[in-house]
């Protein structure tokens, strides 16, 4: 992913779902933000030294809405929906928001909570299916671009 050269220097973000090459990069570059990743994501108990207080790790299964939901396994769970991020968490604006939770990425950009609160970036996982995202992103003021990795771009001057 070669985002680092639109970036800037520091900023703020909200990741929904977890990518290691974007998440080391806003870390290396200073970057204070919200992780928010499925159960099982990493493969070893995390530590303090994994992450420092400036960034902060929500493990939970997200969904654009707050239905109890049954999972593949059969078990019913109540789902972090971006709403309950936003509430809690999004008195302080974000410069990004980055989603690559690819089975809901759509859903999750056209949540009102993503929608209104107009970050200057937003980085979707590009899954071949965002063409209504593609579309709609210039009448909120945003102009697109594809970046290496599979990952889509929209930026707001």
């Amino acid at each position: 992913m070669n985002v680092s050269h639109v970036l800037p220097a520091k900023g703020r973000f909200l990741m929904l779902g977890y990518d290691e090459v974007l998440f080391h990069l806003l870390r290396e570059r200073g970057w204070t933000g919200i992780v928010v990743f499925p159960p099982g994501t990493f493969q070893r108990p995390l530590s303090e030294r994994d992450f420092d207080g400036e960034i902060m790790l929500i493990e939970g299964w997200l969904q654009p809405e707050g239905h109890i939901v049954r999972m593949m396994d059969g078990v019913w769970i109540k789902p972090i929906t971006v709403e309950d991020i936003f509430n809690q968490f999004g008195a302080e604006p974000f410069s990004l928001i980055a989603i690559s939770e690819t089975m809901i990425i759509r859903k999750l950009w056209e949540t009102p909570q993503v929608q209104v609160h107009m970050p200057r970036f937003h980085l979707l996982k590009d899954d071949g299916w965002n063409q209504p995202v593609v579309a709609k992103a210039p009448t909120l003021g945003y102009s697109t671009m594809g970046l290496e990795g599979g990952w889509l771009l929209l930026t707001r001057n």
